[in-house]
């Protein structure tokens, strides 16, 4: 689905503003004409992460305080999947459409903002909204994300907590950035988890003593590993390979005597055990080839000087302190903490301020498609704010051109529409689109702020007052409508 028309009212720069979309659109205007509230509404309307009660607003958003904000978003081109995530009575089955409706309410007494959120199949007049009601997780199916201008490159390229980068890691190598002590307290809960799965099944009494005897072995290792322990775990994971041999042929054969839900509990707790134990090898491996490279610098003979010096001065100082100089005592989850991006050799972080910048909206799309694999989404609204920032012209219309390569890429590779919403005041950027993927926010008379659209209607008109008595002549309309449309494009380039 993407969405085919906004309309806000009473919000902001917004009195009465409907703005129709395509799927590829720049939206154009002068500075505080309204770009970003547009675009941050939609966010906080439609944000999958955020409950729409989280809606920023307050006294001062609303033009008229004795009227509502009103924000109605209409979607067209619903997926199957689409009408799966929402309820029959939500959908326009004949058009094929829904529409999301915000709204919100000041109490000029209390002072309250009242706001309401709802799924509706039309704008009729409908008495009861309350059948509507959008739930946290419906709203999830609304995927829309907002990449705002990039002021600091730096932050969102490094391994930060809060940075993309970090954030796409901790999506594709969850059990190696915890701890290889939290990764233990985990695979023990699985181990729980499996012997409350076959509780209760005769055919599994014998194989519940035994996963509990393993799950004892392993709880018993210490948080340090040497080989020895290392020989210990490898025994503990091959007996439960062989746990999982018994359990599948046992899940097979015995169907009809299991309660319903069962074998897929058992199932998939079993695998997934398997698959934690797998990445515990790994983990133990990474401790061990670490512990060695601590070993052979302890070994270097400038290392042993430096340790007698270091203790000889301190015991002059604190006699009674066992001080020790401790290096490289990284433990295996901090290898994924300073994850360093090279280009031709040298570091993301050392090139251009354009080049960073172009890296992060790559670095923040594979971010949102890793979240879309994940739940198996078909469909996005991507705005993006003002990314010519820090760029070169070349690089600026090269970026558009990228967009709608990836816009073609996933529909036809991954089945995923994506429908993007770009805010810009670069030239560069408007002269790659074509005319109807162009959005003008201006003022009205009143000063509050309305779209215009360079519509197919008015190249029309233009043509036709040109041709005059030649009008009904198709093969000079089309050369005269291309004539008329490059002309067009050099306008919005200066």
């Amino acid at each position: 689905m993407q969405i085919d028309e906004i309309i806000i009212r009473n919000y902001k720069n917004f009195k009465d503003l409907t703005i129709n979309l395509a799927n590829f659109n720049l939206i154009v205007g002068e500075n505080n004409i309204g770009k970003t509230n547009l675009v941050s509404a939609i966010k906080d309307i439609l944000d999958p992460n955020r409950s729409y009660g989280k809606f920023r607003i307050d006294e001062d958003d609303f033009i008229d305080i004795r009227n509502p904000v009103e924000i109605i978003i209409s979607f067209k081109n619903l997926t199957d999947i689409d009408k799966e995530n929402l309820e029959p009575e939500m959908i326009n089955p004949t058009e094929n459409t829904t529409f999301v409706r915000f709204t919100a309410s000041l109490d000029e007494n209390s002072k309250i903002i009242k706001k309401d959120l709802v799924v509706l199949p039309s704008l009729d007049n409908i008495a009861d909204t309350s059948v509507y009601n959008i739930s946290f997780e419906m709203k999830r199916h609304f995927q829309y994300y907002l990449i705002p201008a990039i002021r600091n490159a730096r932050d969102a390229i490094t391994s930060k907590r809060s940075g993309d980068l970090n954030k796409i890691i901790e999506m594709f190598l969850p059990n190696f950035q915890i701890s290889i002590n939290t990764l233990k307290l985990k695979l023990i809960a699985e181990f729980t988890l499996l012997v409350d799965e076959i509780d209760g099944v005769e055919q599994f009494i014998e194989l519940r003593d035994t996963i509990n005897a393993e799950s004892l072995r392993f709880q018993e290792l210490p948080s340090t590993f040497t080989e020895d322990e290392k020989d210990i775990f490898i025994s503990i994971f091959n007996n439960f390979k062989a746990v999982k041999v018994t359990i599948d042929p046992l899940l097979t054969t015995n169907v009809d005597d299991l309660p319903d839900g069962k074998i897929q509990g058992i199932k998939s707790t079993n695998n997934n055990l398997i698959e934690k134990l797998g990445i515990f090898k790994k983990r133990i491996e990474n401790h061990l080839l670490l512990n060695k490279l601590r070993a052979i610098f302890d070994d270097l003979d400038g290392k042993r000087k430096l340790d007698r010096e270091f203790k000889g001065m301190i015991d002059l100082f604190m006699p009674s302190m066992n001080l020790v100089l401790s290096f490289l005592s990284i433990n295996d989850n901090e290898l994924f903490k300073d994850v360093n991006i090279e280009i031709d050799s040298f570091s993301l972080l050392d090139q251009g301020t354009g080049h960073q910048s172009y890296f992060v909206i790559a670095l923040k799309l594979l971010r949102i498609k890793s979240i879309l694999d994940e739940i198996n989404a078909k469909s996005v609204i991507l705005a993006i704010e003002e990314p010519e920032a820090h760029l070169h012209p070349h690089l600026q219309r090269q970026l558009i051109e990228n967009l709608k390569k990836i816009q073609r890429q996933f529909k036809l590779n991954n089945q995923i529409n994506i429908q993007f919403i770009i805010t810009t005041h670069s030239s560069n950027i408007i002269s790659k689109i074509k005319h109807d993927e162009l959005r003008i926010l201006r003022r009205d008379q009143g000063g509050f702020t309305v779209s215009k659209e360079v519509s197919e209607k008015m190249f029309e008109t233009l043509i036709d007052l040109i041709l005059c008595p030649n009008r009904n002549d198709q093969e000079l309309r089309k050369k005269k409508n291309c004539s008329l449309i490059n002309v067009t494009y050099k306008i919005f380039t200066f």
